[in-house]
């Protein structure tokens, strides 16, 4: 009698250990779009369980073609070289209560070439690592739209320039500059970003003249580290990354 309890107690705790404690919603995993475009692949995710639940998201293979770049975002965007983010408040967020639904995303960036990127992206309860959904990502830039994409327009944003910079940089200076075209004018947005997702300041929120336009970002108070100039015009966004050394 004491075995029978004993092998029911070890069912049951299997079968708890491998309940699914979140399920995940999606759309197309597979997309295409122009070279310079902004690729974007959202997941639905629900907590099924009966406690607040704590999730990891991995990105687990991320084959790019040459000069582009990928991220995550869940509750921030994240670094693109930030393979791992969890619910917690380490990383801006919270675990989900019983029944929340909460959004996330993968974003792909074809900067200036054609090819195809291959992402696999990962879920788990970060209590429970078995307890995980596995989902695999294709995005694509044909050089078919290349007529229709942010470089051929004549949107373009520079890397920063010097990079690295800083105090303790060959440049020896906190400044460093952008340059940004603009085939016509609009809207436009050049934002400031450190590695969590946190905006550090706006160098341009307005309309522009059609042209090539130059911003000085001075980084005198902030620490050294790595950040992200993200520009946006027309519908169209483009990322750099820069290196701060003090």
């Amino acid at each position: 009698m004491k075995r029978f309890f004993s092998l029911l107690l070890a069912f049951v705790w299997a079968t708890l250990l491998n309940a699914q404690s979140f399920t995940v919603e999606h759309g197309d995993l597979a997309k295409t779009d122009s070279i310079g475009s902004e690729i974007i692949f959202e997941f639905q995710v629900k907590n099924v369980s009966n406690s607040d639940l704590t999730l990891d998201l991995l990105r687990t293979k991320n084959d790019l073609p040459e000069n582009w770049s990928s991220s995550l975002c869940f509750s921030l965007c994240f670094a693109p070289f930030m393979d791992s983010v969890s619910t917690t408040s380490d990383f801006g967020s919270s675990p989900l209560a019983p029944n929340e639904v909460r959004t996330f995303s993968a974003h792909v960036f074809p900067f200036v070439n054609e090819g195809t990127a291959h992402l696999t992206i990962v879920v788990k309860n970060h209590n429970n690592p078995s307890d995980k959904q596995e989902f695999e990502i294709t995005a694509t830039a044909q050089t078919t739209n290349v007529e229709n994409s942010p470089v051929a327009q004549g949107f373009y944003l520079s890397q920063a320039y010097p990079n690295p910079f800083g105090e303790k940089s060959p440049a020896a200076t906190n400044n460093t500059q952008f340059k940004f075209t603009l085939p016509a004018a609009g809207f436009t947005q050049l934002k400031i970003y450190d590695v969590l997702g946190r905006e550090i300041a706006t160098l341009v929120n307005g309309s522009k003249r059609q042209g090539t336009h130059t911003v000085e970002f001075n980084a005198g108070n902030i620490p050294a580290g790595i950040y992200f100039a993200r520009f946006s015009a027309n519908g169209i966004v483009q990322t750099r990354k820069f290196v701060l050394e003090k």
